[in-house]
């Protein structure tokens, strides 16, 4: 299981923050449920579970270069590459949508 250790500084002196995140249950199946147990400084925890996607055949798109999906297997995120000459114009807007322009 992951464990992303503590979040929040030991400095702040006083309030309840998040101690640690670790990730009690995982499943690599299209919709299987992942659980975080979140611990927090006053030794409360919680869990939260988070859902796969469906596994699909993944998405490429052809301009001067190709975008690729994929997730990274050591931190679940979702990545995106690149292979062309020229660096594409991509941006994040107030929405947290990805966006490019071309």
């Amino acid at each position: 299981m992951k464990y992303y250790g503590l979040i929040m500084p030991s400095v702040f002196p006083t309030g309840v923050f998040i101690q640690s995140i670790e990730q009690t249950g995982s499943s690599d199946e299209s919709e299987g449920i992942n659980t975080l147990t979140v611990t927090m400084t006053n030794q409360q925890t919680a869990q939260f579970q988070v859902k796969n996607g469906k596994t699909g055949t993944g998405a490429t798109v052809e301009t001067a270069g190709m975008f690729g999906f994929y997730i990274n297997n050591n931190t679940g995120d979702l990545m995106l590459s690149y292979s062309g000459n020229n660096a594409p114009a991509l941006s994040i807007n107030s929405n947290g949508e990805l966006i490019y322009t071309y």
